[in-house]
């Protein structure tokens, strides 16, 4: 049966998948990666807002490096499929950074591109594009949302406080 990934939904596994976003989330991908022998990995963005820009990135490598160190690299695969144009759209520099690092390592970066369905039968991602891709292990960044809260406040507008984007300053002192 495939699975319809619903970027609203709230964080936590999906079938094949996993989030580590939550305490929960991060237990249970590091109850798995000790089993993981390789294959396809995809650390997938679910969303253009997201909790740490960096995060995706960081994850991916560390993963590299964990999986490098079993002497399991070389059998793996490591996708970043994001929405996003560049890894961090607000920092040119830091981008070039994380993309040479990730290059220097073989990961593969798909940028402009998101994941919208698994089917855990065949192990296939299914694109926004219409695109597949096989996948071992999937990792989900979930989208960002405002707390509850602030969402049914008067500082929200669509669920979100509207800010400057470049100063982040919002109409509120």
């Amino acid at each position: 049966k495939r699975q319809d990934l619903d970027p609203a939904a709230t964080p936590g596994l999906v079938e094949e998948g996993t989030e580590y976003y939550s305490v929960a989330g991060a237990e249970r991908v590091g109850r798995r990666l000790p089993d993981f022998e390789g294959g396809n990995v995809i650390i997938g963005v679910l969303g253009p807002f997201f909790k740490c820009p960096a995060a995706p990135f960081e994850t991916a490598l560390l993963l590299h490096d964990y999986l490098a160190r079993r002497g399991r690299a070389a059998a793996t695969t490591i996708k970043v499929i994001s929405p996003m144009s560049t890894p961090i759209p607000i920092s040119p520099e830091a981008s070039a950074g994380i993309l040479a690092a990730l290059a220097e390592r073989g990961i593969e970066w798909w940028p402009e591109s998101k994941v919208t369905s698994l089917d855990p039968a065949s192990k296939v991602a299914t694109l926004a594009s219409g695109e597949t891709t096989p996948y071992d292990l999937f990792l989900g960044i979930p989208v960002h949302r405002a707390p509850r809260a602030v969402e049914e406040s008067a500082l929200a507008e669509d669920g979100w406080v509207p800010v400057d984007h470049a100063t982040f300053a919002t109409r509120f002192e």
